[in-house]
This record gives C-alpha cells, structure tokens and sequence, in this order.
C-alpha cells in the first residue's frame, strides 16, 4: 500500500511541477544528424521542461533555440577504434548500423568533457 501512495505522490508532483512550468535540472542529450523539422519540434519541447538540452549533430540549423549545440566532430576520439572492431551482421545498412553503435561513443566523449554524470539521452 506505501509503494501505491508513493507512486501517486511522484505522479501528483510531476504533474504540479509540469503545470507551474518548473524545468528539471537532469540535461537532455539528443543525437542527430541533419536538420529535419520534426527535430526543430522535439528539441522546443524538450526545452520547455528542461533547463539544459543539447544536441549533438553535424548541422548549425537550430541556432534561434535555446539549446546547445555540439558538432560532433569534436568527439571523434572513438571512431578508428570503433570502426577497427565494428562486426557488420546486420541486414540493415553498414552506415546505419555502424551510426547507431558509434553515436554512443560519441554521447559518452561529450559527457566525460562537459563533465556531465547523468543525462537523459
């Protein structure tokens, strides 16, 4: 019965919290390649609840938002290594696949120099 009162707490909270336009504190990090529109309409309303969004991606597009932007080409550390030891066994495409395993190293690179613990990736 505790754990049922709680779960309705936190939801009560967050519900209150959303409504007074409170942001959170925990930074959203999203990984994107390109400047498609609905990644214009994910990022203003990820940075309505949220004080810090970033973006890490490869186009200056979304400059009129209040975001960051990264351009990962800063974190490339990774990216011979990956690509040394990176088995290809999937039917998809070599370069889709191969994006979805490095944008990890990549999102890991920028955390550790932002000096960032936790995200909401």
């Amino acid at each position: 019965m505790t754990s049922m009162t709680s779960m309705a707490s936190i939801t009560s909270v967050d519900s209150i919290a959303t409504h007074q336009n409170i942001k959170a504190d925990i930074p959203i990090i999203i990984f994107h390649l390109g400047d498609q529109e609905y990644v214009k309409l994910c990022l203003q309303q990820a940075s309505r609840f949220n004080k810090t969004v970033v973006l890490l991606t490869n186009v200056d597009t979304f400059k009129d938002l209040p975001i960051t932007l990264v351009n990962i080409n800063k974190y490339s550390k990774y990216l011979k290594p990956v690509q040394k030891f990176y088995k290809h066994f999937s039917t998809n495409p070599y370069n889709i696949e191969f994006l979805c395993v490095y944008r990890w190293f990549v999102v890991y690179e920028y955390m550790k120099d932002a000096k960032i613990d936790r995200a909401f990736l």
